[in-house]
């Protein structure tokens, strides 16, 4: 119960790191794929509606505010780049990278709830989600000793997590 309970939190939060060590060790020890899986959807139901909600009343009530300006600075350059038409394909293509606070910042974009909720949710199950299990069957496919292959998803969690902070901070640097 507690492997379900821990499960949940890393799928409301969605660090790589934690959730790929937790996703292994559930594997190895055989819980329910099912109730894993139904974790999963109801977390990332519960981000996509708690932070489009947030984002809604942020948005209405700190119009003026210089971080809700920014936000809307932002999201409208992003929009004159990308198109009016491409958002909600956006959503979904980019929306699992900054989860859950692309949830927070679809109202500006002025998407519906519905659309943000689908577009996210898919984006989230097939980018991110179906990477994990992607990882965790590879890894275990590769390394069948049990500790052996909770050292490697550590490792490759850890190798892709500063890989892509070295990409976003390349990006950012000239």
């Amino acid at each position: 119960m507690n492997t379900y309970l821990l499960l949940f939190l890393a799928f409301l939060l969605q660090e790589p790191i934690s959730t790929n060590v937790l996703l292994l060790h559930a594997y190895q020890s055989h819980h329910l794929v099912w109730v894993i899986h139904l974790l999963f959807v109801i977390a990332t139901l519960c981000d996509i509606a708690v932070f489009y909600y947030l984002g809604v009343l942020t948005h209405q009530k700190y119009k003026d505010h210089k971080f809700v300006l920014a936000i809307k600075k932002r999201t409208e350059s992003f929009l004159s780049y990308l198109g009016k038409n491409n958002t909600r394909f956006a959503l979904f293509l980019y929306g699992p990278i900054i989860f859950p606070l692309s949830a927070f910042i679809a109202p500006w974009v002025e998407i519906s709830f519905w659309d943000s909720f689908i577009f996210l949710f898919l984006g989230d199950l097939l980018f991110w989600y179906g990477a994990l299990w992607f990882l965790v069957l590879g890894v275990k496919t590769l390394f069948p000793d049990p500790h052996l292959a909770l050292v490697a998803i550590f490792v490759v969690s850890v190798l892709t997590s500063i890989g892509i902070k070295y990409l976003r901070r390349s990006k950012q640097q000239p």
